[in-house]
């Protein structure tokens, strides 16, 4: 939670980002639960988390879970995937977080029914979800509708493969 972090100093929003977790994307709505996470970015990107007291205060507890591990170290050693990262930085940040700010769908990788949800809030997502972006607002909404009708979804299951009980939708890279 963020209010014992910020002080009512503005600037420590700038790196709190409301997240959403696997709870709060449902067909149709987003109920966000106010989570949100401490985004440091990475290199050029980076802060200097020296700028931040309470938010380095906390991390810092942390630090031996936060720090990157070396290649070779075994996976019951704490720390994080080996890289040249801070042990305060976001390891791997991906490109959704450049997404925060556009329209877009919000699809759950791996969910017992297909659905996308449709939103223009800034939150940040894991991996638990796939965003789909266009500037068309309209063709977004479309799509939205169409992978979120119940006709779909019972398409899916006369047609689809009964191997498993959920979607499994992981981006082609």
């Amino acid at each position: 939670r963020k209010n014992h972090l910020v002080q009512n100093n503005p600037k420590y929003y700038s790196i709190l980002k409301p997240i959403l977790k696997d709870k709060d994307v449902r067909r149709w709505k987003i109920s966000f639960d106010e989570m949100y996470i401490i985004f440091t970015g990475r290199g050029i990107n980076s802060v200097d988390i020296h700028e931040y007291p309470p938010i380095e205060k906390y991390l810092y507890q942390h630090k031996r879970d936060l720090m990157p591990k070396n290649k070779g170290d075994s996976r019951s050693k704490p720390g994080r995937i080996p890289g040249k990262y801070d042990w305060y930085e976001i390891f791997k940040p991906g490109t959704s977080y450049k997404k925060a700010n556009e329209p877009r769908l919000i699809l759950p990788s791996h969910h017992k029914e297909l659905f996308a949800v449709y939103t223009e809030e800034s939150y940040y997502v894991n991996w638990d979800y796939n965003i789909l972006t266009c500037k068309d607002k309209s063709k977004l909404k479309i799509i939205e509708a169409l992978l979120s009708s119940k006709v779909l979804n019972f398409i899916q299951g006369i047609i689809g493969t009964k191997v498993k009980s959920k979607f499994d939708l992981k981006p082609s890279i």
